[in-house]
This record gives C-alpha cells, sequence and structure tokens, in this order.
C-alpha cells in the first residue's frame, strides 16, 4: 500500500511538469524570429521612456532650480514640466514586454535547435 501512494504522488507530478515544460516548447508554425523581434521592439521602448522620464524630470528640476537664465531656443520650463507630467510612469505600458522576451528567447532557440535538426535530417 505505501507503494501505492508513491507512485500515485509521482503520477500526479507529471502533469504539472508536463504543462510546465510545454510553455517552453515551440510551435511548429511560428517564426519566433518575429516574435523575439516584437518583444525586443516593446521592451527598447520601455527603456527609453523610463530614461525620457528620467531626463526630463531631471530637466525640470535643473530648469527649477535655475529660472534666471534667458530663453534661448530650447524648450520652456512649463512645455518641460508639461512633457515630464504626461511621461510620467508610460514605461510601465511596455515593462511586460522585457520577461515575455527572455521567454521567446528560450523558445527561439529551441526552435532554432529543431529547425537545424530538420535540415539535417
Amino acid at each position: 500500500m505505501a507503494g501505492e501512494n508513491e507512485n500515485t504522488a509521482v503520477t500526479q507530478r507529471k502533469p504539472l511538469l508536463f504543462s510546465i515544460s510545454s510553455v517552453v516548447e515551440p510551435t511548429p508554425d511560428v517564426n519566433y524570429d518575429f516574435v523575439s523581434g516584437a518583444y525586443l521592439a516593446g521592451s527598447i521602448l520601455a527603456l527609453i521612456f523610463y530614461f525620457v522620464q528620467l531626463f526630463c524630470s531631471d530637466q525640470t528640476n535643473d530648469a527649477a532650480s535655475d529660472e534666471s537664465k534667458s530663453d534661448d531656443g530650447h524648450l520652456s520650463l512649463e512645455t518641460m514640466k508639461e512633457l515630464a507630467e504626461s511621461l510620467e510612469g508610460i514605461y510601465l505600458i511596455f515593462i511586460p514586454f522585457i520577461p515575455c522576451l527572455l521567454w521567446s528567447l528560450i523558445v527561439r532557440a529551441k526552435w532554432k535547435g529543431q529547425l537545424d535538426l530538420k535540415k539535417e535530417s
């Protein structure tokens, strides 16, 4: 009886392991170069918006502390403040692309391996 319970526990774990491994198995009709490229573009947008937000907030802080400068063609303080406020947190929309990029690179590596095996056959 004790042996049966151990076998049952092992068989109950298999579907979970199978479902986890199926997450990173490539689908035959999907081009994972394109998928990875799309996720890369989204990840780059997240980083760009994050650094633009940092730059704009630094510029508004610097401009607010030094208002004695004359307007020499640069963006005005009000414009910079408005830009900083409108971009605040927009990078959060694109943050989910980063883990998706990591996932797609794992699946893409398996997909490339399968393609190489098919070419050798």
